[in-house]
């Protein structure tokens, strides 16, 4: 079961892909820089460039893939860019996968998570 990764190279994605190499799963992280992604490289993933604002690197990435997990996150940026990113971007993921019929799709809201790790932030 190959396993597709989005944000492999942020906060959340390298211990997830950690996690999923460690029970030997196939592993495809869609990195934008693959120099920023040695680690997971080391790690015995394939790695797909891509961007998940570019619906056509996804379906690139998908193809083969039987899960995904979507876990690009900002947090920082303009309006637009949370927009673009966060949400035409999870809704790009989420589109393409439904096309290519991965079993699971699995979605991390980053948006949330760049709120709870503001400065100030008590929680």
């Amino acid at each position: 079961m190959t396993v597709l990764v989005t944000g492999g190279t942020g906060f959340v994605g390298p211990h997830v892909v950690h996690a999923l190499r460690a029970r030997e799963l196939p592993v495809r992280a869609l990195v934008r820089n693959p120099q920023r992604a040695s680690r997971l490289a080391a790690w015995g993933v394939e790695l797909a460039q891509g961007d998940v604002t570019e619906p056509a690197s996804l379906r690139a990435a998908l193809e083969g893939v039987d899960a995904v997990v979507h876990l690009v996150a900002i947090i920082k940026g303009s309006s637009a860019d949370f927009e673009r990113v966060m949400a035409q971007g999870t809704r790009n993921v989420v589109a393409t996968s439904a096309r290519r019929t991965p079993s699971r799709t699995s979605a991390r809201s980053g948006r949330w998570s760049a709120r709870r790790r503001s400065p100030g932030s008590s929680t």
